[in-house]
C-alpha cells in the first residue's frame, strides 16, 4: 500500500498519509514505515526539494508533523549516493542542524547517517571529525549514536574509529568546566555514551576493555558514572564477566 502511495508523487497526499499512520501522540513512532519510505524513495523516483524541506525546532516530540519529517531525514540518509555533490552539502547541513532538535529528530538523523556510512564511510568520518572539534553536545551525540550499530561496526575501519570517538569525547568530557555538565544537551550526549561504547566494546573487546580501564581509574565523577553505566550492559556483563569485573575494580 505505502509503494502505491508513494508512486502517486501527491506530496500533499503522502504527507496526510505519514501524519495519519506516524503512531503520534504516542510512545513509539511508526519507525517500520519510516524505513519502508526511505527503502523505496532508494531505488525509486524523489522529489528533493519536498524531501529536504525540513522544518526544525520541534517543541513537541510527539506531534504526528515530526514524524514526516523524520521519514525525510531518513530518506535523505537513503538517497544520499543519488544525489549531486550540491545537493549532498544541502544534505548535510539539514542533518547538522537537525541533530540539536527533539528527541525523536536526534533519532532520525542518526538513522540517516547510518544510511550514508553504509556506502561512504570516508565522508562520515570526514563530517564526524568536524562534529568532534566544533559540534555541539547534540552533534557529538549524534556520532555516537550512528556508530552504535552492528551493521556499521562490521567495518574494520569505522570499529576501530568507533574507539578513537569514545577516547575523544571521554577526554575532552573530563577537562570540561563543571558547570556544562548541567547543560540539557550535555546530558543527552552524557546519555548516548552510557550505552554506546558498550556495543563499541562488545565488538572489539581487547582494545574496548582497554579504553574502558583507562578512564575507569579518572578521578572525574561524570567519567565513572559513564564507565559504570556501560558495564551494567549485558553485552559486556554476560559475555566478558571477567574483564567486566576487572575494570569495575579500578572504578573503586
Amino acid at each position: 500500500m505505502i509503494d502505491a502511495i508513494l508512486a502517486t508523487n501527491d506530496y500533499s497526499k503522502i504527507t496526510t498519509f505519514l501524519l495519519t499512520n506516524s503512531n503520534l501522540p504516542g510512545r513509539m513512532a511508526n519507525l517500520t514505515l519510516a524505513n519502508q519510505v526511505a527503502d523505496y524513495y532508494m531505488n525509486n523516483d524523489y522529489n528533493f526539494a519536498y524531501l529536504s524541506a525540513v522544518t526544525l525546532s520541534h517543541n513537541d516530540a510527539n506531534a504526528p508533523e515530526v514524524f514526516v519529517v523524520m521519514c525525510k531525514l531518513i530518506t535523505l540518509g537513503s538517497i544520499f549516493e543519488r544525489l549531486s555533490s550540491d545537493e549532498k552539502v544541502v544534505v548535510l547541513n539539514v542533518l547538522s542542524a537537525s541533530a540539536n532538535d527533539s528527541w525523536r529528530i536526534k533519532e532520525a538523523v542518526a538513522m540517516a547517517f547510518q544510511r550514508i556510512g553504509m556506502y561512504n564511510e570516508i565522508l562520515l568520518i570526514d563530517t564526524f571529525n568536524s562534529y568532534l572539534k566544533i559540534g555541539t553536545f547534540s552533534q557529538k551525540r549524534a556520532v555516537v549514536a550512528t556508530l552504535a550499530d552492528y551493521q556499521l561496526l562490521e567495518s574494520r575501519v569505522l570499529c576501530d574509529y568507533s574507539l578513537v570517538v569514545s577516547d575523544c569525547l571521554l577526554g575532552e568530557i573530563s577537562v570540561l568546566s563543571p558547570r556544562l555538565y548541567k547543560h540539557e544537551d550535555f546530558k543527552v550526549l552524557e546519555k548516548g555514551l552510557g550505552y554506546a561504547i558498550s556495543v563499541f566494546v562488545a565488538v572489539n573487546h581487547k582494545q574496548g576493555f582497554e579504553l574502558l580501564s583507562k578512564y575507569a581509574e579518572s578521578d572525574n565523577k561524570v567519567i565513572k558514572k559513564i564507565i559504570k553505566s556501560n558495564l551494567r550492559k549485558k553485552r559486556l556483563a554476560s559475555k566478558y564477566p571477567g574483564e567486566t569485573e576487572s575494570v569495575k575494580k579500578l572504578l573503586g
